[in-house]
């Protein structure tokens, strides 16, 4: 892409109200909220203000070095390459509610696209995040983008986001091992293993013997460094699970190391818990992994030394929450992780950015 000739480049105006008539070329940016993960209101409270950064490749051609100023708009180097991006700043104060931008070119350049990265700030730290992969103008327009911005999971209550087995699963095997569930965040230890339950319908609803091995994993995240709760359950030595209905229940109580309850889905007040049911096939023992997949699948893996089915180390034995992708865990290929959708969020850290194939987030 050429340098782009839209800088100086914009008048940023930052709007509390209904935008007044514009009628020059221009493009408005929302921030937009994806209910289920977090409201408007709780974006506001969690930040200081928000940044906004404008990337073209090859560069502004305005720009010759950082620091330089366009109007509210600063040169900065934010991603280490050579052409500084333009950075805008907007501090929260008091407001309730999140700013929309009117963008106002000086010179309008109708073929060129920049890359918009949003951060919402607490202090120093990034605390929500947003963006658009690609903005620009067309001349004689006016234009109108929403912009994704949501909390980053640890600035949000904890939630649900994976299950081994997945929710609506109808051909898992009796003989399995390993059923697992995983928080967004940390969550409280102490009285983990009391607050989740596995049971099977059988001839009558039970809950199944066995225990939970809960720990802690250290992952990346948009790019972000990050941590969160895996428990794993083992049905106790000939203990199987019963043909038929099955579920895994997380209890409404589960608290985050902060004391804030579980959320399963933000638009609504109600208390969350969270249940994934589930159709067992029988399977007594295994010898292959073909005994593990009824259905002809590859989801499990048999350990013929105990004879018992183990999730495979692929994302295909996941189900994720909504709003989030399986990535294979760097380093450790017996494990998978649900990461929150970057296409969703709208950007990654500095330094990445958002595969559209994938949702996952990738090192420049």
């Amino acid at each position: 892409m050429p340098r782009s000739q839209l800088a100086p480049l914009l008048l940023a105006v930052t709007l509390a109200g209904p935008l007044a008539a514009c009628d020059e070329t221009s493009l408005l940016l929302r921030l937009a909220t994806y209910p289920a993960l977090n409201s408007e209101a709780q974006i506001v409270a969690a930040i200081d203000g928000v940044e906004l950064i404008f990337d073209a490749r090859g560069g502004f051609a305005a720009v010759t070095a950082a620091g330089q100023t366009f109007g509210p708009l600063v040169a900065e180097n934010r991603d280490g390459d050579a052409e500084p991006e333009l950075v805008f700043g907007w501090p929260r104060g008091d407001a309730t509610t999140l700013p929309s931008f009117l963008l106002l070119p000086e010179t309008i350049a109708t073929d060129q696209q920049l890359r918009l990265a949003c951060y919402g700030l607490r202090g120093d730290a990034v605390a929500a995040i947003g963006g658009l992969a690609t903005i620009g103008f067309t001349a004689g327009e006016q234009g109108e983008r929403d912009v994704p911005f949501n909390l980053l999971p640890a600035r949000r209550p904890p939630r649900v986001v994976q299950t081994i087995p997945a929710a609506g699963d109808v051909a898992v095997p009796s003989a399995l091992q390993g059923l697992q569930v995983a928080f967004s965040r940390p969550v409280q230890q102490a009285e983990l293993a009391a607050q989740l339950r596995v049971s099977c319908q059988g001839a009558a609803a039970a809950e199944v013997a066995g225990s939970w091995t809960v720990e802690r994993v250290e992952l990346a995240e948009l790019g972000f460094t990050s941590a969160r709760t895996v428990a794993t359950f083992a049905p106790a030595d000939g203990v199987a699970l019963a043909a038929g209905s099955c579920r895994i229940e997380v209890s409404p109580e589960v608290r985050d190391e902060g004391g804030t309850p579980l959320d399963q889905d933000a638009s609504s007040d109600a208390a969350d818990g969270f249940v994934a049911a589930f159709t067992v096939q029988a399977t007594a023992s295994c010898t292959a992994d073909g005994d593990c997949n009824p259905d002809g699948g590859q989801r499990f893996v048999c350990e013929p030394t105990s004879g018992r089915c183990r999730p495979a180390a692929a994302c295909r034995a996941l189900s994720c929450a909504d709003g989030y992708v399986c990535q294979l865990a760097a380093g450790e290929p017996s494990a998978a992780h649900c990461l929150l959708d970057c296409r969703l969020a709208g950007a990654c850290a500095p330094g990445a950015s958002c595969a559209a194939e994938t949702g996952l987030c990738q090192p420049d």
